[in-house]
């Protein structure tokens, strides 16, 4: 992400690029993590995610309510109406149906610290870098993207997750 005064510098109104920042740097809220080791529920625990949005997964504090756990999943974020979830056990995430008990849709990442390097790849490749200059921006294949995403996920069986955040008609 590059510095504020990068983007100013090329001419983008200041309140474009402060929002343009606020969905990747998130300020720590809390030290305490009370023995939390891993990364995807330290930043959901310590950091405020309210305005973190990356491609369909929006950490948005409207959905803080939902933010719960369980014996068995804890409930992190939102894709589209649905659940995102990391399951206690296992550390899998999963896609479980915001409007059932706990039916899984799907899972995208063998656990928080992949996704979250997965999610880091949506960004990577869906994020205009600055200063923008259209002419210059290869053509997406999002298919392309959505098979890289999945590799830093784990593996195949995750790819059905990055083909819909992407965009992916294969």
């Amino acid at each position: 992400m590059p510095e504020l005064s990068e983007m100013l510098a090329s001419g983008l109104p200041t309140k474009h690029c402060e929002r343009v920042r606020s969905r990747f740097v998130v300020p720590r809220i809390t030290e305490n993590n009370a023995g939390i080791t891993d990364p995807l529920l330290d930043l959901v625990s310590n950091f405020d995610v309210s305005a973190l949005e990356i491609g369909p997964v929006r950490f948005d504090s409207i959905y803080k309510e939902y933010y719960r756990r369980n014996d068995r999943k804890t409930i992190f974020a939102m894709d589209d109406a649905d659940f995102l979830v990391i399951d206690n056990q296992t550390h899998e995430i999963a896609v479980v149906d915001s409007q059932s008990d706990g039916y899984v849709i799907g899972f995208c990442a063998k656990d928080g610290t992949h996704f979250l390097e997965a999610l880091l790849e949506i960004a990577r490749r869906t994020t205009v870098h600055y200063p923008f200059n259209r002419h210059s921006l290869p053509l997406i294949d999002h298919c392309e993207n959505a098979k890289a995403c999945a590799e830093k996920a784990g593996g195949d069986e995750y790819l059905w997750f990055y083909k819909v955040a992407l965009g992916c008609d294969e």
